[in-house]
């Protein structure tokens, strides 16, 4: 289930690109979209929490999911500001998830570090850390080193950005 999630918050957030007039169709695709953005690096370290074996324990998964719901908050507070405040509004809340991911995607890269080293005797899990390990840093480490980390010190280059999202 959380790796069907993960798939869906990854398309959603692909899909989704709210357009047109600001009315009720926008504000819900709006949602819809940081709804999914915000689930994105909580599912992400989730999956891997639990892969190959659950190594979390259950009252530790609960609280993956507060900066989403943070960010949610976020969301909703600035559809009903407008002017400057939406501004700086919305600056704040796409560094706040840009950190958020960042954090979450060093923790996944730390988990996938410690699997590889720890299942050394079981070739098939190794095997599995292994090919997904690799997914993760072709496809992870680009976006990260390229737009996320860079948007989060406050540079942007769209050309970067768009070439880091070709990996994942």
């Amino acid at each position: 289930r959380v790796f069907w999630a993960l798939c869906l918050s990854t398309f959603a957030v692909y899909v989704i690109t709210p357009a047109g007039p600001r009315d009720a169709i926008w504000k819900a695709s709006w949602l819809a979209e940081d709804f999914f953005r915000a689930l994105l690096p909580a599912l992400l370290l989730h999956l891997f929490l639990i892969f190959p074996r659950s190594q979390a324990r259950r009252g530790v998964i609960p609280l993956l999911y507060l900066p989403a719901a943070a960010y949610l908050v976020a969301q909703i507070a600035l559809l009903q500001s407008s002017g400057s405040q939406a501004a700086s509004l919305q600056e704040a809340a796409t560094r706040f998830w840009l950190a958020y991911f960042g954090v979450y995607a060093v923790a996944v890269v730390w988990r996938l570090a410690r699997l590889l080293a720890t299942h050394r005797e079981e070739p098939e899990a190794e095997k599995q850390v292994r090919w997904i390990g690799l997914g993760v840093a072709v496809g992870l480490a680009p976006f990260l080193i390229l737009s996320v980390l860079p948007r989060a010190l406050g540079f942007e280059s769209p050309l970067l950005s768009s070439l880091a999202v070709v990996p994942l």
